[in-house]
């Protein structure tokens, strides 16, 4: 009857969003019931509440022990749960790396958390390995949503980046977001006429506004103002 209530009383302060009295109830359960099934569902509801997010990805991998979590219904409660703690080391370069290489391999391949770790490295200062960790993923299977973040990153070795962009671009020659990378990384180093073109590439596989405003941003560099404008007006016709 004892641990009836105290998981009635959980689920009441879960319900009225009381995140610090449910935790409450569920540690007084756990200290004299031990943790079921039903129990630790409970707290990861409760800890995604309190933004405890390493402990919900313990609660976590315990519910898949116990198959009370299938992977599907698992994997976006870990997604997030990566993605708050990589935010929450925001600004330091070692913390994301220790962070990524603690990470369990299987999460490790979720491009979508290459792709924030990338972003969080490039806002911390360490381009290198940002560069590294996308170069590692798109070695192995390709996601061209990881593109941009490989050109947005400032510092390092952008000649380096472009020969491994250019390798790539040798297994999908077609690849417009790809070509637009190759383009602003080019356009970074300087390499006017590569710029341009690999931009007007990019444009004649799938125009956007991004690569419209890059290009025109690119002539009126070159004093080609008359050209310019004409991809601004384009631009400003496309979402």
């Amino acid at each position: 009857m004892q641990a009836a209530w105290l998981m009635t009383e959980a689920e009441l302060a879960l319900d009225a969003r009381q995140y610090p009295e449910a935790r409450e109830a569920l540690n007084r359960l756990a200290a004299g019931e031990g943790r079921h099934i039903a129990a630790l569902r409970l707290s990861l509801r409760t800890h995604q509440g309190l933004g405890d997010w390493r402990q919900v990805l313990h609660l976590v991998r315990q519910l898949e022990k116990h198959q009370a979590l299938t992977q599907d219904q698992a994997a976006p409660i870990r997604l997030r749960a990566h993605r708050e703690n990589i935010a929450a080391l925001r600004e330091d370069a070692a913390q994301i790396n220790r962070y990524w290489r603690d990470m369990p391999s299987a999460d490790r391949g979720e491009p979508r958390l290459v792709l924030e770790t990338a972003k969080a490295l490039g806002a911390a200062g360490d381009c290198v390995n940002a560069s590294r960790l996308i170069e590692d993923f798109l070695d192995e299977q390709w996601d061209s949503s990881l593109i941009g973040a490989y050109a947005d990153c400032a510092g390092g070795d952008t000649v380096a980046r472009i020969a491994h962009a250019e390798k790539w671009l040798l297994s999908h020659p077609r690849d417009a977001q790809l070509l637009f990378a190759l383009g602003r990384l080019c356009r970074q180093r300087q390499l006017w006429g590569k710029a341009q073109s690999y931009l007007e590439a990019s444009l004649g596989i799938e125009p956007s506004r991004a690569c419209h405003v890059e290009l025109a941003q690119l002539l009126d560099h070159l004093d080609k103002a008359a050209e310019a404008d004409q991809y601004y007006r384009k631009a400003a016709v496309l979402p």
